[in-house]
């Protein structure tokens, strides 16, 4: 079915109270919904809008002029409001949306229907798109709510109230901002991005990244600087610089920008105030470590975003090598102790292990892990990063973390797999199972230990335990992104998209930077029928990327490019790859096999590749074989809103499995669908 777009003012309202009213009196509410159907039909009407759904109680409906949105939702309040017990609460966003026969979806309809669910009894709450256009009226009076995270929007939404004392005498609906000629809705698109153009030309550039804000009590860690010679102690920098995020963390009322994000600006020429403008933040502390034989100097300040230094401190020691990170814990205690003070927050106390060189080897391997293995599958690192981890376990048998450790660097082996490394050895798959056991029994309120075990349970079709250990983890360490990001993954793995989504937001919130997490978002969103923004992440990803390592992401890329019909961006990018030099890894060959059209190359004969060969019979058993052999997983949302699978819906068949897979969808939903946060 084929699609258009438009620009539409979506108004959503529904009845306060009618669920309860429905369990009380049926009848009342049944008669009180007629009444609102035709309140509404009479208003609509004489407001030029259209009614384009009812759901129970609420009301959807879309309007050519903003003005005429605004007036339609004073009047329905002031009708209602003498009716005892007949209280609505409406939202009003201007935005794209996109229509497919009947249906319409898009980012514009779920903010107007999200920002209805946050209006008061009685009141009208609109977006900031909607209050530029009103603002001026001296009939409307409006007030500044706040600037709100709404489900599934990836960008805060400024909301305003507004009340609309009167409407002008002699005005005609439709008579602003309408077009009457032969262009339609484009001379609408047109006046709006005009209208666009201006806002962002004349409103102050407050950061590269639009969709951020600037938040509240929050930090940010610079990489400390190794000002010696020896670039060794560049782990023992990146363990300093790790142990002070961990101390800060524990402060329930700070944001700590995460680890990856910081990490953007290790060396860089950028003043403090460009780095905190753009990681958002009030604070940034910096620090410098230099250290000749067994003498060390740091040096730490930290500052106002605006470059207003608030603190500074330098620490000397004299300390042998072999006790090296003790002073590391002593000093990125002494550090976070003193801004938290500075900045009137109490830090707790967060425990170490008993011995200090175990505690060297396990930072000096998560180091190597994180920098030079998850990311490029380096050989040698993974067998340095084992053989440390080993060595910090040998010296502290009871290390739970270290046991973690190494079962997270064998679960990234068997992601390997992904860039053409060969199958792990066998016994890796129970040499992980057992690590990730051990350190949960040595430490099981350790959020890290917690992951791991998700992990695991994840991965061997335990659903429940999988969700259960990773929103354990959340609870126990609930401003470390990564926990986000993972079970993000859950979600999305058993296809409860919109909690993914939400989950990866909630990443981004906390280490705004981190390319792994802006492209899982743009996979999630175009999932979610977010086209437009879905690229923009996936772009925006790839520009923040230092190497260009990123499998899944380009993987996750290129399969949306395809599912959208540009084969031709999709095989310019692989082949742009390989043109810098970048590995060409067995999945995106098999994407690029589909790309060309050289289907019979292709391996894996799944869904998407069926419905792109029009092969209706391999797509009809495609997807049975998949829905029985993954009885954890459900594809619901993704039938829906795919364009891909457009053909086979008239097809007998396609409305009986989506079915069947809604049931799936709907089970898991209530059974996994809270979230941890």
């Amino acid at each position: 079915m084929p699609q258009s777009r438009r620009i539409a003012v979506i108004m959503f309202s529904d009845i306060v109270g009618y669920t309860a009213l429905m369990g009380a009196n049926e009848q009342d509410a049944l008669t009180l919904l007629k009444k609102n159907k035709y309140l509404h039909q009479r208003l609509l009407k004489q407001f030029n809008g259209q009614l384009l759904k009812e759901i129970g109680d609420g009301i959807l409906a879309s309007f050519e002029t903003i003005t005429d949105a605004v007036y339609c939702a004073g009047m329905l309040i002031q009708e209602t409001q003498p009716i005892d017990g007949f209280d609505l609460h409406i939202g009003i966003h201007a935005g794209e949306v996109v229509i497919e026969g009947k249906e319409l979806y898009g980012n514009g309809i779920n903010i107007a229907s999200r920002i209805e669910g946050k209006a008061k009894s009685g009141q009208v709450l609109v977006s900031e798109m909607v209050y530029n256009n009103i603002r001026n009226k001296p009939e409307i009076k409006t007030t500044y709510i706040n600037e709100l995270f709404l489900k599934n929007v990836s960008r805060p939404v400024k909301v305003y109230a507004i009340e609309v004392e009167k409407i002008p005498v002699g005005y005609k609906s439709g008579s602003t901002l309408k077009f009457k000629n032969k262009y339609g809705w484009w001379a609408v698109l047109a006046a709006a991005v005009l209208g666009i153009i201006f806002l962002v030309q004349n409103i102050s550039k407050q950061s590269e990244l639009a969709e951020d804000r600037l938040l509240e009590n929050s930090i940010a860690v610079l990489p400390f600087t190794n000002m010696s010679d020896n670039q060794d102690q560049e782990y023992f920098c990146a363990g300093m610089t790790d142990q002070i995020l961990t101390n800060l963390a524990s402060i329930p009322e700070l944001l700590v920008v995460g680890r990856t994000s910081v990490m953007k600006f290790k060396n860089t020429d950028l003043t403090i105030p460009e780095i905190a403008e753009q990681l958002h933040v009030d604070y940034i502390l910096e620090a410098g470590v230099q250290k000749i034989g067994d003498d060390m100097r740091i040096n730490a300040q930290l500052i106002k975003a605006d470059g207003f230094h608030i603190w500074a401190e330098k620490f000397d020691r004299s300390v042998p090598q072999k006790m090296l990170f003790d002073i590391q814990d002593e000093l990125s205690e002494i550090i976070a102790k003193s801004i938290s003070e500075k900045l009137d927050f109490k830090l707790e106390h967060d425990t170490r292990p008993n011995n200090s060189q175990a505690y060297d080897y396990f930072i000096e391997a998560k180091f190597i892990a994180i920098n030079d293995y998850y990311s490029k599958y380096d050989s040698v690192a993974f067998k340095r990063a084992y053989s440390l981890y080993e060595k910090a376990i040998d010296l502290d048998p009871n290390f739970a973390l270290a046991y973690s450790g190494l079962a997270d660097l064998l679960d990234a082996r068997f992601n390997g797999v992904y860039t053409g490394l060969t199958d792990p050895p066998k016994e890796y798959d129970s040499l992980r199972t057992a690590y990730a056991i051990k350190g949960y029994q040595l430490d099981p309120k350790a959020a890290f230990t917690n992951y791991m075990k998700g992990i695991l349970a994840d991965k061997s079709g335990d659903r429940d335990s999988a969700f259960y250990y990773n929103k354990r983890a959340i609870q126990l360490s609930p401003k470390d992104p990564y926990y986000y990001y993972n079970i993000c993954q859950v979600y999305g793995g058993c296809g409860l998209f919109e909690q993914a989504l939400s989950c990866v937001e909630k990443a981004i919130e906390l280490d705004p930077l981190n390319p792994n997490s802006h492209g899982l978002r743009g996979a999630y969103q175009i999932k979610l029928g977010f086209v437009e923004e879905g690229f923009q992440s996936f772009h925006r990803a790839m520009e923040m990327e230092e190497n260009k390592y990123n499998v899944q992401s380009h993987f996750r890329y290129v399969r949306a490019l395809l599912i959208y019909g540009d084969k031709k961006e999709a095989i310019a990018f692989i082949e742009g790859r390989e043109k810098a030099g970048l590995p060409i890894y067995p999945i995106l060959k098999e994407l690029l096999y589909i790309a060309n059209g050289e289907y019979d190359k292709v391996t894996h004969k799944h869904i998407i590749l069926a419905a792109l060969m029009n092969d209706k019979e391999g797509f009809f058993s495609a997807w049975d074989n998949y829905f029985i052999s993954n009885p954890n997983f459900c594809d619901y949302l993704t039938f829906i809103k795919n364009p891909l699978f457009e053909p086979f819906k008239s097809d007998p068949r396609f409305a009986k499995m989506l079915e069947r897979d809604k049931k799936r969808y709907d089970d898991f939903t209530e059974r996994w669908g809270e979230l941890p946060f």
